[in-house]
């Protein structure tokens, strides 16, 4: 038998049922007004320390409520952050690595002005993180010459000042060594051991940081030793640099930076007075890593049984700073 009996609601529940239809017609943005929030973001520079080229931080989000397919806002260094979850949304993480071309840091810098926008477009407040203790040395000093030795001089002991922007230890190649090992921050004025008579045009020095970035070797300024009548028997002859001839500096970590085609800079001149020296470059030194460099480049590799990249990477920068 056919139940006929009807249902009735009270008109207060029908008129709210009316109420929230129309407010939802008439403002349907607010339907998802709902603001997310951040509840820290940590990281895994939290120890202190120095922080290198090739060195990684892994920054750590954590919403208030989970965020599943939301976006986050965020720099670090200068570089945008790639985030991204693995847990529906309760955590994000990303990854900054060091890279040489990034500004040093001598003190930590934090994260700050990060920002949570959810999937349906509400975004949360700006919020920083607080636990970074480790600084970065991303890469070597820059140097500059602040006054050149005179193009001739009568001392055997000439004067030479630089500035550079970081503290270290001082590095010398060529004839030219200086009775100072430590740069300090600003200018540094360096007094040269003993020269004899003579052209002196192959002097370079370079500052390994306190983290152990080295900077580009900074070219000394040719300059002629003359009427120098007493000399000690420690001073330093003149071997002036030909394209033909290269002196093969030993005791000093030379070669810092990668190398490869289209390099260029005093870095690029060094190695080829190198590989000159070794016998396996044959064309002009120059300041361009160009295809005789690569061709030079892969002889070395293929002597000391590396694979032949034709370009200066860890390991063959290592077997060129061990004298091979």
């Amino acid at each position: 038998m056919k139940n006929n009996k009807k249902t009735y609601y009270p008109s207060s529940i029908i008129m709210s049922a009316i109420y929230c239809a129309a407010v939802l017609i008439a403002f349907p943005q607010n339907i998802f007004a709902y603001t997310p929030s951040i509840s820290s973001i940590t990281s895994t520079a939290n120890i202190p320390g120095i922080l290198k080229e090739g060195d990684q931080i892994v920054f750590t989000l954590t919403p208030l409520d989970p965020a599943p397919n939301a976006s986050i806002s965020g720099f670090y260094n200068g570089n945008r952050l790639n985030w991204s979850t693995s847990n529906g949304g309760s955590t994000y993480q990303a990854g900054y690595s060091v890279l040489s071309t990034d500004s040093n840091q001598s003190t930590p810098l934090q994260i700050i002005n990060v920002t949570l926008t959810d999937s349906n477009g509400n975004t949360s407040n700006s919020v920083s993180g607080y636990d970074i203790k480790e600084t970065i040395a991303a890469h070597g000093a820059t140097l500059t010459t602040a006054t050149s030795v005179p193009s001739i001089v009568n001392t055997a002991t000439p004067s030479y000042t630089f500035i550079s922007d970081e503290a270290g230890t001082i590095t010398y190649l060529g004839d030219c060594t200086g009775q100072t090992t430590s740069a300090i921050v600003g200018s540094n004025t360096i007094t040269f051991k003993p020269l004899n008579n003579g052209i002196h045009n192959n002097c370079y020095l370079g500052v390994v940081d306190l983290a152990g970035n080295g900077s580009t070797y900074l070219s000394i300024n040719p300059f002629t030793v003359q009427n120098v009548t007493s000399t000690t028997q420690n001073a330093a002859p003149n071997t002036t640099l030909s394209n033909e001839t290269a002196a093969k500096p030993s005791g000093v970590l030379t070669f810092i930076h990668p190398l490869s085609l289209g390099s260029k800079g005093n870095d690029v001149t060094l190695l080829q007075k190198r590989l000159k020296a070794d016998g396996f470059y044959s064309g002009p030194i120059t300041q361009y890593f160009g295809p005789l460099t690569k061709v030079a480049v892969k002889k070395y590799q293929a002597h000391f049984k590396l694979t032949q990249l034709g370009s200066v990477g860890p390991g063959t920068r290592a077997l060129l700073n061990q004298g091979k």
